[in-house]
């Protein structure tokens, strides 16, 4: 259960992203112009939600906590778990490349 909410959840976190990028910056022909720029908000709406839920699900709510060997990204008393955040780095970063790479294959 725990693996298909997590799943599922950051499926509505990425899809959030990129919406709330997309309204931010209005970029209807997205996929062809900006993308640098849409990459770039996408990861930072990612990595501020995972920021705010791992604060108040750890720190306020107390309904989960961090295994000793998770390494932490320590900004003043509060420790973000280094995985989820470098998470939030490396799949948008890789499937706009992807997407990237398969638009100027379809300009050919």
């Amino acid at each position: 259960f725990a693996v298909l909410h997590c799943a599922a959840g950051d499926v509505l976190i990425a899809t959030s992203a990129l919406c709330g990028a997309l309204a931010v910056r209005w970029f209807w022909s997205w996929p062809r112009r900006s993308l640098r720029s849409l990459a770039a908000l996408i990861i930072l709406f990612g990595l501020g939600y995972t920021a705010f839920s791992e604060w108040l699900n750890v720190y306020v709510r107390n309904s989960w906590k961090y295994s000793p060997m998770m390494p932490l990204l320590r900004i003043g008393a509060i420790g973000f778990g280094l995985s989820p955040l470098l998470q939030w780095i490396a799949v948008p970063s890789l499937v706009l490349l992807f997407v990237s790479y398969r638009l100027s294959w379809l300009r050919r």
